[in-house]
């Protein structure tokens, strides 16, 4: 009886190891992701801010008058922009053979 406790001790014991090592994985995987949230998020203002200031609303206003429209174009630029970028950043960090 005694080697069946201390086998139930044991298994229990790297139960909560495992449990243990799981979470430390999880939250390091959360907190990473929510700084790269809030990275992300700074980036699109920057970026935003950059096309606002090369295409202004005003200018794009007299031509096209749907506030959705422009929004739209707008989001496709900014959307080009950061698919050039990750594509950029890509590979300069992709090790060289």
């Amino acid at each position: 009886m005694v080697s069946k406790k201390k086998l139930h001790k044991k298994e229990i014991s790297k139960t909560i190891k495992k449990f243990n090592l799981e979470l430390r994985k999880q939250m390091a995987t959360f907190i990473t992701g929510a700084f790269s949230f809030v990275a992300a998020l700074i980036w699109r203002d920057a970026i935003r801010s950059f096309i606002d200031s090369i295409i202004s609303k005003e200018t794009l206003q007299t031509y096209i008058h749907s506030e959705w429209l422009i929004n739209l174009i707008i989001a496709i630029i900014v959307t080009i922009v950061a698919v050039i970028g990750i594509i950029t950043t890509t590979k300069l960090i992709e090790p060289k053979d």
